[in-house]
């Protein structure tokens, strides 16, 4: 049991290493961030809705669902969501992690 432990502490100490050099400033999650914001304001007791981000970055509700479906905001929105609401982000980065495999064929039969 122990062993097992020490290898996913390992594991996890790698992917933490190479997420960390990663640049993810063009991966940032617009949705995951709100949620993000909107879980942390929770636990303090404070409930943040839809209508109070979009009020708080000067942008009509309309134009915050737009963002949300898209998960894709302009940067200057998204800086905005990390400076009005720093206190639920603490030092946190919402990023969207995308997994692309190549499928390669097999090699025809040599005949």
């Amino acid at each position: 049991m122990k062993e097992s432990y020490k290898y996913r502490t390992a594991a996890i100490q790698f992917v933490t290493l190479k997420f960390s050099s990663m640049d993810i400033s063009d991966n940032r999650s617009f949705t995951g961030t709100v949620i993000a914001i909107k879980s942390s304001a929770l636990e303090s007791g404070i409930e943040i809705t839809d209508r109070h981000v979009a009020a708080s970055l000067g942008i009509s509700d309309q134009r915050l669902q737009q963002y949300l479906v898209s998960d894709d905001a302009p940067e200057k929105v998204v800086e905005g969501l990390y400076t009005v609401y720093k206190e639920y982000l603490k030092n946190r980065i919402i990023a969207r992690i995308s997994v692309v495999t190549d499928v390669i064929p097999p090699d025809p039969p040599i005949s």
